[in-house]
């Protein structure tokens, strides 16, 4: 392909990019990754001496695919010239020139490759997207095959976690009628965690939600590569309200509008299972960590949200992303709903307005790898009143993370009395957790 400064690029979605400086000159290489073989992959995960081997082979299927790409652009680009330049002035001549004048400049731009030919660029690469964790992340071969049969195990426990909690849901004390409340699944900070979307829609389906609330950061660098993960939004079996956060970018809320099953919310009401909910993007990007929030943005922002909503005369759910100034949003809602802060967090604002900051849903995505202790995985269950929006209980969720089998509910019934009142102890739920139930006082946790 066109391009000013040569080298190779390998798409590998949703991960991100993988750029080599193979070459100079205007002709650039673009491949896309696909699939591969897993039998292969196997292989070498389990002899990682077979590494050594890699970089000879990869060069010589680069240099392969170098020559393929020069004859085949080369021989395409003569005879467009050639039809082109006869059709235009129907003569030989001219399209013998233009022939020519492609050879010339094909020559010239293959010199400058071949001059610039670089076998070593294999070991400098250079990622981008959530590749750029990759070499403090992945580490030596021996470490992936730990971490990653580590975290299949996971994958699989997961499974028997969500299931043993709907069984201990018995034990805990009875809502109002069904067809009284609004069932919202709060959620945030998935970070690309390809186990999250299972866990969401368990959830969802075991509890009959009307709708899912994402608080943001449901990529990690907001690359168009992964954009492939925010299209497994289409499956959830409830409307999927969406707000950007800040490892969101433009082209993620771009892509987030194309999935029918999404509500992007960005300053402007919507309607969704007979609740008005209103939200606002962070207006913050910084994927990178070493890039610091302008927290004056994130307060402005709040502001913003805070004003639109007093303007509509109140709403029944706002969500934005960041929490840094949720009490500026007390009183414009009876809810308010959170993420960023990777930690569970419910507190009630002086004028009655539920401020919920939700735990990673993705168990902080894979950097679950990076920690010695897995990050555990937080979801919650709201029950909000049809008639009045008041929140009127809800349900916490968490699973063990990487390498965990642990699971537990805890309910929580709000008495909006004021009066505070003993439920029940938690009872071992069988999964290794518990599951309990409190009463909030005033609504606070």
């Amino acid at each position: 392909m066109p391009t000013w400064g040569g080298g190779t690029v390998v798409e590998i979605a949703p991960l991100g990019e993988l750029r080599l400086a193979t070459h100079a000159g205007p002709l650039g290489i673009h491949a896309t990754l696909d699939g591969f073989d897993v039998e292969e992959a196997r292989a070498l995960v389990t002899n990682p001496e077979r590494l050594s081997t890699l970089k000879p082979e990869a060069v010589a299927d680069i240099t392969w695919a170098v020559k393929m790409a020069v004859l085949r652009g080369l021989a395409a680009a003569l005879v467009g010239a050639v039809l082109l330049a006869g059709l235009a002035s129907r003569r030989v001549l001219s399209a013998a020139i233009g022939g020519g004048s492609v050879l010339v400049a094909a020559a010239c731009s293959l010199a400058v490759a071949v001059t610039g030919w670089n076998p070593n660029a294999l070991a400098e690469p250079r990622y981008t997207g959530l590749l750029t964790t990759a070499p403090s992340v992945v580490g030596t071969a021996e470490s992936i095959v730990t971490d990653f049969s580590t975290y299949g195990d996971q994958l699989a426990q997961i499974v028997g976690n969500v299931s043993g909690l709907y069984s201990a849901t018995s034990s805990l004390p009875l809502l109002p009628d069904q067809d009284e409340v609004v069932k919202i699944l709060h959620v945030s900070d998935l970070h690309l965690a390809p186990q999250s979307w299972d866990v969401i829609a368990t959830v969802a389906e075991q509890y009959d939600v009307d709708v899912i609330v994402d608080s943001g950061d449901i990529t990690d660098h907001g690359s168009r590569a992964e954009n492939r993960y925010v299209e497994e939004v289409r499956r959830m079996p409830a409307p999927y309200v969406w707000v950007r956060g800040n490892h969101d970018s433009a082209v993620t809320q771009r892509a987030m509008r194309q999935v029918p099953n999404a509500v992007v919310l960005d300053g402007k009401p919507r309607e969704v299972a007979g609740l008005t909910f209103l939200g606002l993007g962070d207006p913050t990007f910084t994927p990178d960590k070493s890039l610091d929030n302008d927290e004056r943005k994130v307060t402005e922002a709040t502001e913003d949200l805070a004003a639109a909503a007093e303007n509509l005369g109140g709403v029944d759910v706002l969500v934005f992303h960041d929490p840094t100034d949720a009490s500026l949003l007390d009183g414009q809602a009876p809810l308010a709903l959170f993420g960023h802060k990777h930690y569970r967090k419910v507190e009630r604002g002086e004028t009655g307005t539920f401020l919920m900051t939700q735990g990673s849903t993705g168990g902080s995505g894979l950097r679950a790898l990076e920690p010695d202790e897995p990050t555990d995985i937080l979801l919650s269950v709201l029950y909000v009143d049809r008639g009045t929006s008041q929140l009127r209980a809800y349900d916490d969720i968490r699973l063990g993370g990487l390498g965990s089998a642990a699971a537990s509910i805890n309910r929580h019934v709000v008495d909006h009395a004021g009066d505070t009142t003993y439920v029940a102890p938690p009872p071992v739920d069988g999964t290794g957790g518990e599951t309990g139930a409190t009463a909030v006082p005033g609504g606070a946790e």
